[in-house]
């Protein structure tokens, strides 16, 4: 995925007096909508572990451009319900050698 683009802030409507969605902010929702899929890839127990890296990495190479934009309440919401459900559902895991359990 490439990086996402620069927003242009501007919205209007058409010569039919429409509104319409500009295309910067089609692109950004079609980013956020990747991310939130990118989440459920990393949370998904059915999923490979190569998988699950190249969706974190995604998300991580993407972070600033998340959480600089208007999208970013919608996406920590779908985030943090993903997370609590895979915590919730997971197995805890106890190794004998980390002390600080």
């Amino acid at each position: 995925m490439s990086a996402p683009p620069q927003q242009s802030g501007e919205s209007g409507s058409g010569a039919s007096g429409e509104a319409f969605v500009e295309p910067s902010i089609q692109v950004d929702i079609d980013f956020f909508k990747k991310f939130k899929q990118y989440v459920s890839i990393i949370t998904d127990n059915e999923r490979d572990e190569g998988s699950k890296f190249k969706a974190a990495q995604e998300l991580s190479e993407n972070l600033e451009f998340i959480v600089q934009n208007s999208y970013y309440n919608e996406f920590l919401v779908h985030l943090l319900n993903e997370f609590l459900k895979f915590i919730e559902a997971g197995e805890p895991i106890y190794q004998e050698n980390v002390k600080a359990q």
